[in-house]
């Protein structure tokens, strides 16, 4: 039902965008890391028929396949992909045995961690382990350079040093805002008060544009 509610969810956003133009195609591939158990991809087998029901109307029933990768019941060594997926994979599977676990599936990617530590895709496995097992980013760094692994207390710093940054960056962000809310506000009451787009940018430091839509009653970017 999840990967139908997003199916759903791209095709309706692009048909408000543009009614003439076809739909994408969505191939969905579902990564079950629940309790082990056999999963099936298909949507038919959601439902649950009397046996009265007729099979001449079984066609009729919506139905999709989905290619399921079940990591609840696939061995650890038949997981493969280049080490930052392989790991994010195993996260994944060993996400509720907890914080142990994980620092132990993490081993490999600490100690190469030098060779990665520019990847996106890197922040965005460390984020989700951290929400995951329900720690704040500190601790987290704690738990990782604990371990002294080769490389473990270059990590912990990093991800400390990134959090920061992040916290800095939004409330940064959050301070502009507030500025360019502020300097909205003066343009509408220079504005209301007579005075000339041209004099409000001079007063406000916006932009023609910015002032233009301040006085629409956005808040300029």
């Amino acid at each position: 039902m999840q990967i139908l509610r997003y199916q759903s969810s791209i095709w309706y956003r692009e048909r408000d965008e543009d009614r003439q133009r076809p739909l994408t195609v969505v191939l969905p591939v579902l990564f079950y890391h629940g309790p082990p158990q056999q999963i099936s991809g298909r949507f038919h087998d959601e439902f649950e028929l009397p046996p009265e029901f007729p099979s001449s109307m079984r066609s009729r029933l919506n139905d999709f396949t989905v290619e399921v990768i079940n990591l609840s019941t696939r061995a650890d060594e038949l997981i493969g992909g280049d080490l930052l997926m392989r790991t994010a994979l195993l996260c994944m599977k060993h996400i509720r045995k907890g914080l142990a676990a994980i620092l132990e599936v993490l081993k490999p990617l600490v100690v190469e961690y030098r060779t990665i530590a520019l990847r996106p895709e890197l922040d965005v496995l460390l984020e989700y382990v951290i929400r995951a097992l329900n720690l704040d980013f500190e601790e987290f760094a704690q738990a990782v350079s604990a371990t002294q692994i080769q490389g473990a207390a270059e990590m912990g710093k990093q991800v400390l040093s990134k959090y920061d940054q992040r916290i800095y960056d939004r409330e940064k962000e959050g301070e502009a805002r507030g500025e360019r809310k502020a300097k909205s506000l003066m343009a509408q009451r220079l504005h209301e008060e007579g005075f000339a787009a041209e004099d409000i940018a001079r007063l406000t430091e916006l932009s023609l544009e910015q002032v233009r839509e301040a006085l629409k009653g956005s808040v300029p970017e």
